[in-house]
């Protein structure tokens, strides 16, 4: 079966004594045993706003949470 591949996503059957296997070629940013898991480009992540967005309020909920542990 040639659907076993997700994601576009090449599949290949491989025929051994043990059995037949099949085996995914993933396209780019994609992984797992049927391309299932996706990846995104380490540059892709810091290039989108919502993840810096995510850093300054982490920075400022430490910050904040630093203070109240020198002012209880």
């Amino acid at each position: 079966d040639l659907a076993f591949c997700l994601n576009e996503g090449e599949c290949s059957i491989i025929e051994t004594v043990a059995g037949v296997h099949r085996h995914c070629r993933c396209k780019e940013g994609y992984h797992g045993l049927r391309c299932d898991q996706f990846v995104p480009k380490t540059d892709s992540i810091l290039s989108d706003p919502s993840q810096k967005t995510h850093k300054h309020i982490k920075s400022l909920f430490n910050f904040i949470s630093s203070k109240k542990r020198k002012y209880p």
